[in-house]
C-alpha cells in the first residue's frame, strides 16, 4: 500500500472517531437534521461519511467542546416578543449603518451547531446527490466558505429553523460565501422560519470585498419553484435571495439589502406577499458601486401587500476607490437581458407580459436614485404605477430584533413577525 493511501486510512478512521465519540455525547433531544456528513480532512480532502453517520452535530475546535457539553442560557422556547423602546423618529443627523453582530457564546438550545475553525473552512453542510427528500431542520451555521449547499435531489429539500450567517469565501474560491446554495433539486423546496444573515461580507472588511457574488439564499436553475416563507434576511453582500427558479415568497422581512430578490427567470411564477423590506446597501460590481434595490427582475413578478421603508443614509456609497461610480438601480428594477450565463441558458419572458404587478403595496420614504427603473410598470410622470401608494418617511432600527434572533434570544419567525408588526404601525400612525 502507498504511503499516501496508508495516510489518507488513518485520517479517515480518525474522522470517524471523532464523529462517532460526538455521536455519543448527544442529548436525546437533538433532533436528527443532519442527513448528510461530509468530512474535511486536515489535507483538504473531503470524505462522504453519511452512511456511517446518520446522525452527527458538528463543532469545531474554536470551541472546543461538544454541543451536550456546551452551557447554554438560551431559552428552549425563545420569546415570543423582545422588549423595545424604539422611537417612531430619529433625529435628522441619524444615519443608518448596520455593523455585523458578535457571534454569541451560547447557541439556541436544542439546535444543532457548526461552527468553522481554522482554514481551509469548508461547507458547513455538503449534502447532495440525493435519491431521497432531505430535511434541515433547527440547525446553526457561521463562518464557513460556504454554510451551506445542496445539490442534485431527486425529492425535494427542507429548511425550516435554520440560523446561517458570516459565510466568508476562501480566496482560492471566489464563488463560495453562500449562506445557502441550491442546485437541481427536482421535489418540492420548503424554506421557512430561517435566518440568513451577513454572508459574504462583514463589517471590518474593505467595503470593496463586497461583491456581487455573495448572497444569503442562492437558488439556482435548475430548481423546482421554492416556497419561501417567515425567513430573514439581513445585510448580506450582494442579493438576500437569488432565484433562477421563480418562487413564492411569503412573510418575509430583509434588511440593508444590496438586491432584496434577484428574480432571474420564473417560468413557474414568482409571487411576493406580505413582505417588508427595510433600507439598502451598495456592493462593489468590481466597476462601480451598486445596489440599493428592494427588487430586480428579468421576469415577471407579482406583489401583495408589500412595504417598502427606505432608511436615512442608504443612498451613500463607501468612498475608499477614488473616481468610482455609483449607480443605484432604484427601489425596484425590471427588464434588461440576463448576460451572466447559466444553466439552462437564459431565455426573454414571453413578449408583452408585464414584469411587475402590484396589489397594495406601500412605500415610505425616499429611495436613491428613482423608485421604478427598467421596462415596468408603466405609470404617468409624477404618479406611482397602479397598486402602490406612498407615505411619508418613517425611521425604525430592527437592528436590535435581528441580532436577538441571531444570538438565539428570539426564535426566527417571532422576529419577522415582530419587525413587520412595528413597521406597520409605525406606517399607519403616519
Amino acid at each position: 500500500m502507498k504511503r499516501e493511501d496508508v495516510r489518507f486510512a488513518f485520517r479517515l478512521l480518525v474522522a470517524s472517531a471523532v464523529l462517532l465519540t460526538a455521536i455519543a455525547l448527544l442529548p436525546a433531544q437533538v433532533p436528527p437534521c443532519i442527513r448528510s456528513v461530509i468530512v474535511t480532512t486536515c489535507d483538504g480532502q473531503q470524505h462522504d461519511l453519511t452512511a456511517n453517520v446518520p446522525v452527527v452535530t458538528a463543532v469545531s475546535a474554536a470551541l472546543g467542546a461538544s454541543p451536550a457539553s456546551q452551557p447554554s442560557t438560551a431559552p428552549t422556547s425563545p420569546p415570543a416578543t423582545l422588549p423595545t423602546s424604539q422611537p417612531t423618529s430619529q433625529p435628522s443627523a441619524y444615519v443608518w449603518s448596520p455593523v455585523t453582530p458578535p457571534l454569541p457564546t451560547t447557541f439556541p438550545s436544542g439546535y444543532a451547531v457548526h461552527v468553522a475553525g481554522a482554514v481551509p473552512k469548508g461547507y458547513g453542510i455538503y449534502s447532495v446527490n440525493h435519491t431521497a427528500a432531505q430535511a434541515f431542520s433547527n440547525i446553526y451555521i457561521t463562518g464557513f466558505d460556504q454554510n451551506g449547499c445542496s445539490e442534485t435531489y431527486a425529492g425535494g429539500l427542507t429548511i425550516a429553523g435554520a440560523i446561517s450567517i458570516n459565510a466568508l469565501h476562501d480566496p482560492a474560491n471566489l464563488f463560495d460565501g453562500q449562506g445557502w446554495y441550491i442546485e437541481g433539486v427536482d421535489g418540492p423546496i420548503s424554506i421557512s422560519a430561517s435566518c440568513f444573515a451577513w454572508n459574504g461580507w462583514q463589517t471590518g472588511q474593505p467595503p470593496a470585498a463586497r461583491l456581487q457574488y455573495y448572497h444569503g439564499l442562492y437558488i439556482n436553475a435548475p430548481n423546482s419553484l421554492p416556497s419561501i416563507s417567515q425567513c430573514l434576511f439581513a445585510s448580506n453582500s450582494a442579493c438576500q435571495i437569488q432565484t433562477r427558479a421563480g418562487g413564492n415568497i411569503d412573510s418575509c422581512v430583509f434588511v440593508d439589502s444590496g438586491i432584496g430578490v434577484l428574480n432571474v427567470m420564473s417560468q413557474g411564477g414568482c409571487t411576493i406577499s406580505n413582505c417588508t423590506f427595510i433600507g439598502g446597501h451598495y456592493y462593489w460590481s468590481g466597476t462601480a458601486w451598486v445596489g440599493c434595490t428592494a427588487i430586480q427582475t428579468y421576469w415577471p413578478v407579482k406583489l401583495v401587500n408589500c412595504t417598502f421603508v427606505a432608511m436615512p443614509g442608504q443612498g451613500t456609497p463607501p468612498t475608499t476607490i477614488a473616481g468610482a461610480e455609483t449607480y443605484p438601480s432604484g427601489m425596484i428594477a425590471s427588464g434588461g437581458a440576463w448576460n451572466n450565463g447559466g444553466t439552462p441558458p437564459w431565455t426573454a419572458p414571453p413578449a408583452g407580459t408585464p414584469l411587475l404587478t402590484a396589489t397594495n403595496c406601500t412605500i415610505a420614504g425616499t429611495w436613491p436614485g428613482t423608485a421604478f427603473s427598467g421596462a415596468s410598470p408603466a405609470a404617468p410622470p409624477g404618479q406611482l404605477p397602479a397598486g402602490f401608494r406612498q407615505v411619508q418617511a418613517i425611521s425604525y432600527d430592527p437592528a436590535p430584533v435581528v441580532n436577538a434572533v441571531i444570538s438565539g434570544q428570539l426564535s426566527q419567525a417571532a422576529g419577522v413577525a415582530q419587525i413587520h408588526a412595528a413597521v406597520q404601525a409605525i406606517v399607519v400612525a403616519n
